[in-house]
């Protein structure tokens, strides 16, 4: 009887490491779907094969490194763990000088498919580069900017730099309109000129509020803003059309714009 109750620590141990093993093995096993499932929730975010790999054998050794630590902590081997904690601790610190910036991509990457602040097919800017996401992975994402370059961009930067998404989910966009004219001109007719030309906009939406005013006063110049909103998939060649008829209506109605001021040295 004694020694049966002296073996059951011994038992109880052995069992805890089959359960704790049995666990790693089950996670090993089947964390690959967890992985497939990641791919699926991140649709038009393509997603590379090898990306997907990596990922998967990155949580595997995380699983097998837990399981290490509780089979140690099961045994009592507490000053194997902290020495093992210590020198993994050093040996992450090494690694991490060495590997901070690849690093630092891979994880901004999981937090863009993650977050989908865009996805392939978006018009965004990001700093100076504008253009339209042809692919992501988790190091990087690439744009083909308007003159049909291919821009690579680290995704620590994404993470990091401020993205205008232009090809946003809501389905309207405002047009934000701004000149400068001379202070010569009649004001009024200025804003009246601008706010009819708003009106005869077809692809004005009528529902959402029209804005024409005043937005700035310096250097001989008066600055008037015209604000309205249109299907974002007309925004650009709206944009383009009223410029032109601005500077027409201008000309017809004898309206001046502003002239830069030289300074004498």
């Amino acid at each position: 009887m004694k020694n049966v109750i002296l073996s059951f620590p011994y038992l109880s141990r052995i069992l805890g490491l089959l359960i704790t093993w049995v666990i790693v093995f089950i996670i090993v096993k089947y964390d690959e779907s967890l992985i497939k499932r990641l791919d699926e929730a991140s649709k038009k975010i393509e997603i590379s094969p090898r990306d997907l790999k990596t990922i998967n054998r990155i949580l595997d050794y995380i699983v097998i490194f837990i399981g290490i630590i509780v089979t140690l902590n099961i045994f009592h081997l507490t000053s194997y763990l902290y020495s093992i904690l210590t020198a993994a601790g050093i040996i992450g610190i090494i690694i991490g000088f060495a590997i901070k910036d690849i690093a630092a991509n891979f994880i901004s990457g999981i937090f863009i498919i993650l977050d989908r602040p865009f996805v392939i097919g978006d018009f965004i800017k990001i700093g100076k580069f504008l253009g339209k996401v042809s692919h992501v992975s988790l190091r990087s994402t690439e744009i083909i900017t308007l003159d049909g370059s291919k821009v690579r961009l680290p995704n620590n930067l994404l993470a990091t730099t401020p993205i205008i998404n232009f090809s946003v989910r809501e389905p309207i966009r405002r047009i934000d309109f701004s000149i400068a004219v001379s202070e010569e001109n009649d004001i009024e007719k200025v804003l009246s000129v601008l706010r009819n030309l708003v009106k005869k906009e077809s692809k004005t939406i009528q529902e959402e509020e029209v804005q024409v005013f005043i937005s700035d006063i310096k250097n001989y110049a008066i600055y008037v803003n015209a604000r309205f909103y249109v299907p974002k998939e007309d925004y650009f060649e709206v944009l383009a059309n009223f410029k032109k008829k601005v500077i027409g209506e201008f000309k017809k109605n004898s309206i001046e714009l502003a002239a830069p001021v030289r300074k004498n040295i």
